[in-house]
């Protein structure tokens, strides 16, 4: 979810992230200030240390390699679950071999529903022979991802975490 606190002009504000679990568990961040930051609430078996958040990444960067054996015509980002793909982001990767990078500087609007709620994001491209591959769980990280073909394909999914090998 995405929560917003307006502090006016005052940056001396510190605020405090307190949560409970279905289970019981509360965890409390007290010295929380006004920024920009995405956080991941630890469950209390994962604490490594008395912080029970994590901040994470606030910026997104997927490296995407064509490692299909052939020219990749379409490439999407957009949230699962939507029918709206948003534009074509084929770029450097379109080429069998290429590789381009797509960075998203904040969580894009796009991944954000009506109740403010961060979701995953769908990876989806298209070859020039028509194959289509997909991947729905993606996250808002940094990821190295391989674009693969449907002869490469050994799980259920169409594309390989990693750069590719040399």
């Amino acid at each position: 979810m995405i929560l917003q606190y307006d502090a006016a002009d005052d940056p001396s504000v510190s605020l405090t992230l307190e949560f409970t679990t279905a289970s019981g568990y509360t965890g409390k961040f007290e010295t929380l200030h006004i920024e920009t930051a995405p956080i991941t609430l630890v469950a209390e078996d994962a604490l490594t240390g008395s912080t029970p958040i994590a901040f994470a990444a606030s910026t997104a960067t997927y490296t995407i390699y064509n490692t299909t054996g052939e020219e990749v015509t379409d490439l999407y980002m957009y949230r699962t679950g939507t029918e709206d793909k948003g534009e074509n982001l084929i770029d450097g990767a379109a080429e069998d071999g290429g590789s381009q990078v797509i960075s998203f500087d904040s969580v894009p609007e796009f991944l954000i529903d009506e109740e403010g709620n961060m979701g995953r994001i769908t990876l989806e491209f298209t070859t020039a022979s028509g194959y289509t591959g997909k991947f729905e769980t993606l996250s808002y990280e940094v990821a190295p991802i391989c674009l693969i073909s449907a002869d490469q394909v050994t799980g259920a999914t169409q594309i390989k975490f990693g750069a590719p090998a040399n």
